[in-house]
C-alpha cells in the first residue's frame, strides 16, 4: 500500500504553468490543451511563443495591482483572496464591477518560454 501524502494536492500555479499556460501560449503545443478548456477561454491560436496576458490582451492593459505570491498555494484560494481584495478596493480603483480590477501576476504576465530573459 502506498503511503498517504502529507498534504492534500490541489491545482496551483506550478500545475497551471505546466498543463495550461505554457501549452496555450506555444503554437506547437496549443492543441495539447483540452479543447473544452481552449473554447471556454476563447483564446486565439498563438502565432509565436508569448505570455498568456499577451495572448489574451495583445494591446495590453493598465494594471491596478502587482501580486506577490507563492506558486504552491492552491489556485482556488489565490483567486478567492484576489476577489475579496478587489471587493474591498472598489473605492480605490473606481471599479464597481470587480472583474475590471487588473492584477499583474508573473505566471500570466511574463513569457514563460523566455523566463530568463523576462525577469
Amino acid at each position: 500500500q502506498e503511503p498517504k501524502p502529507k498534504f492534500r494536492s490541489e491545482p496551483n500555479l506550478y500545475a497551471l504553468e505546466e498543463w495550461v499556460v505554457s501549452p496555450l501560449t506555444d503554437p506547437d503545443h496549443y492543441e495539447e490543451v483540452n479543447e473544452r478548456i481552449r473554447l471556454s477561454l476563447m483564446l486565439r491560436h498563438p502565432l509565436r511563443q508569448c505570455s498568456y496576458a499577451e495572448l489574451l490582451n495583445p494591446h495590453g492593459l493598465l494594471v491596478d495591482y502587482f501580486v506577490s505570491h507563492y506558486w504552491g498555494h492552491p489556485f482556488t484560494r489565490t483567486i478567492a483572496s484576489l476577489r475579496s481584495f478587489a471587493l474591498e478596493a472598489r473605492a480605490d480603483t473606481g471599479h464597481i464591477d470587480i472583474s475590471r480590477t487588473t492584477f499583474w501576476i508573473c505566471l500570466f504576465a511574463l513569457n514563460q518560454h523566455r523566463k530568463a530573459e523576462e525577469v
